[in-house]
């Protein structure tokens, strides 16, 4: 499967590629926005993650990978 993402969030299983965009993208997001996306992987397989274009404001915007098995945060 393969998705194009635009919406603030959601859960996605048995994805072999997708794009995420923030919401109102290529402008900024709005105020306050809390976006998460579950994205699931099948048992034994890896997700890999690589960002084009990225911009926080900083002291207020963050990325932060959890891993779902445990709840541990493996990246932020």
């Amino acid at each position: 499967c393969t998705f194009l993402i635009e919406s603030c969030g959601g859960t996605f299983q048995e994805v072999t590629y997708m794009e995420i965009w923030s919401p109102n993208y290529p402008s900024n997001y709005p105020n306050s926005a809390s976006c998460t996306w579950n994205i699931r992987a099948p048992q034994g397989r890896a997700i890999k993650i690589y960002f084009l274009y990225f911009s926080t404001e900083s002291g207020y915007d963050y990325v932060q990978f959890i891993d779902g098995v445990d709840n541990r945060i493996i990246g932020r």
